[in-house]
This record gives structure tokens, sequence and C-alpha cells, in this order.
């Protein structure tokens, strides 16, 4: 059950209800809603509409992420159960007992609701889907076209059949006397009715697509729109960093922080807009801020340590970088520079 401590970011284009009546369930639990992931998530939801995010890699990054930070995540169809208060599926098959797929095909499957995974256990009603999915996937499809293929199934005639592939890689239906096409579309509706949150996700586009003045003008009309979100002054901070407008930036930035003083993301990249005019107290005291919201935020602490050199305070150097590669380990270039400068300082204390 949702409570007070926890926030939830709503991922992709909602199409089972309303946006904003599912937001204001959850606010009504007490709990948060973010459009986007960041740090301070505790759930990520991801709508069912969001399949159009999956080929340029944004939804794929988000679930990486999500899953390196021990972030759950569930599809629409889950928190709306969720928020029925109707009980959660138990999952308590190991799915490599069912069938050996990709860790980004099960990662997906679970984010659209075609299984239900916990620590990598699956319910015993989701063995045939996966097996259906182990099936396409041999057959070298992508796990876009194993998602169409599956959603597409749910609406296709009902009798003894498998999901597979032709000799062109298109989903068909395999059935004791022959083969057929998948029939029915199995398509979701849309929802034209959350406008702000469809303008957003333009906003991602173009973005992504490098159209940064587009974006920029889209981020400040949901900022300016929902006096309450804190992402979209955020990404229009990063968008106008890009640009090199570093007082923009600065400003976003610090609208995202006066609507979540717990938004450590927007505490790191405000840090690196001060460093960059030169302003380095300043930029400490934000990675100050960064970790004290987020204890285990490793990049402010290498990020400290580099200006405590800089200021040749070598003791509350050597301490940062330590208590990064307490956080990140051995791995990374910023690892080895964090290894390097240890050396270095240790070099200069026996000197």
């Amino acid at each position: 059950m949702l409570g007070a401590a926890d926030k939830v970011s709503l991922f992709g284009r909602f199409r089972l209800q309303r946006r904003d009546d599912i937001a204001r369930r959850i606010w009504d639990l007490g709990g948060q809603t973010v459009k986007d992931l960041t740090r301070a998530t505790t759930l990520f939801v991801v709508g069912s509409g969001a399949q159009n995010l999956l080929p340029d890699g944004r939804l794929g990054r988000r679930l990486s992420e999500a899953k390196a930070r021990g972030v759950p995540v569930i599809g629409e169809a889950r928190l709306l159960s969720l928020l029925d208060g109707k009980e959660a599926t138990v999952a308590s098959l190991p799915i490599a007992r069912v069938a050996v797929i990709s860790d980004e095909l099960t990662d997906v499957l679970n984010a659209f609701d075609l299984i239900h995974l916990q620590d990598d256990q699956v319910a015993f009603a989701d063995s045939d889907t996966i097996k259906n999915a182990a099936r396409l996937e041999a057959r070298d499809m992508t796990p876009v076209e194993i998602l169409t293929a599956l959603r597409r199934r749910t609406s296709s005639p009902r009798g003894r059949h498998q999901l597979g592939a032709d000799a062109h890689g298109q989903p068909v239906l395999e059935w004791e006397d022959g083969i057929t096409n998948l029939s029915g579309q199995g398509m979701l509706r849309l929802d034209d009715s959350d406008t702000l949150d469809g303008l957003f996700e333009q906003g991602l586009e173009a973005e992504l697509e490098g159209d940064l003045e587009t974006a920029a003008r889209i981020y400040e009309t949901c900022a300016l729109s929902d006096k309450r979100d804190p992402i979209s002054p955020y990404n229009l901070g990063n968008v106008r960093a890009a640009q090199g407008r570093l007082a923009d930036a600065r400003i976003a930035f610090e609208r995202a922080i006066a609507r979540d003083e717990n938004f450590a993301e927007a505490f790191f990249n405000l840090a690196g807009i001060l460093e960059t005019e030169g302003r380095s107290q300043e930029a400490s005291e934000r990675l100050r801020q960064a970790i004290k919201v987020d204890p285990n935020y490793p990049d402010p602490m290498f990020n400290l340590a580099q200006l405590a050199m800089q200021h040749e305070d070598i003791t509350q150097a050597e301490d940062y970088f330590r208590r990064y590669l307490n956080l990140v380990g051995g791995e990374g270039e910023l690892a080895k520079k964090a290894r390097k400068a240890l050396h270095l300082i240790d070099i200069n204390k026996s000197a």
C-alpha cells in the first residue's frame, strides 16, 4: 500500500485512468507524484501508453536506472490495483525455471504489466507469457516487437495456440492445425485530456532530437502551468545549461529546489553552474545540500573532493574521495581519478 513516505514517478502516457485522477488518489493517501525518475523516487510507474518511449531508449534508460537504485517498477494497471486496495499478486516462481529471456525484455514485460516481477520471481500465471516471449526473442525479435505481439495477442482467438514468428520475423499464432496472423489490434484508447503531460512528453522528444529551444519553451510552459511540479524547471535548467545560458539555468534549478527541497539532482546541477561561474564556495554549499538530502549520492562527493583539492584542503579532499569510492567501488573513470588523487595525497603526506 502506498503511504506518506512514497514519491511516485508517473512516466509516459497513462490511458487506463486520467493521470490527474491517479495523482489525486496518491496524494489522498499521503504520497507525492513526480513526472520523471529522480533520486527521491520510491516507486516508478510506467503508463500503459509509454510504448512509444522504448525505441529511442528513453524508457529503457529509466528502467535500468531504477533497477540500479533499487526502485520498484510497476505498470499502470498494477498501480491502479494497489490504489483499489486489491491484494498483490504473489510472485514465488523463479523466472529462470520458466524460460531464459534477457534482462531487458524481462524489465519491459514487467513495466507493461505482462508479468509480475519481484526479486527475479514471477507469478505462476506468467509462465505462458514468458515462454512465448522467449520463443520470439530466440527469433531475434526486439523487445518492442515482442511487447507489441504479446499485447495484440490478448485480442486473438481463443483456443490452444502459442505465439511464434514467421520467416520474416512477424508474429503469428501457431495452432495445432496450422498458422494464422494475429487478429485484432488490441490498442488502448487515447485520452486527449492529459494535455499538460502530453506537452511535457513533447518537451522530452524535442530535447532528445536536439531542438533545445523548443524543449525550453515547452518546459517553461509546463513549469508555469503547474506550480508544484519540480521536474519541468529542472529539465529547463538542463536545457539552458546545454545552451550555455548559465544564468537562466541557475534560475531554473533554483525554482526546482523551491518546489522540492529534497531534489538532490537539482542541488548537484545547480552546483555545477555555480562552479562554472567561479562561485566555488556556493557550489560547495549546494553539493553538501545534495549529500544531506541523499547521503548515498556519490557524484557530489567527488566534486566536493575536487573543489577541496583546488583550495588545498587535503584532509577534506581525502575524506570525500574515500567516501566516493566506498559508494561506487572501483569501477569507472571517476573511480580511477579518485584512486589516483588519493595516491598523490598519500605521497604528499609521507613526504
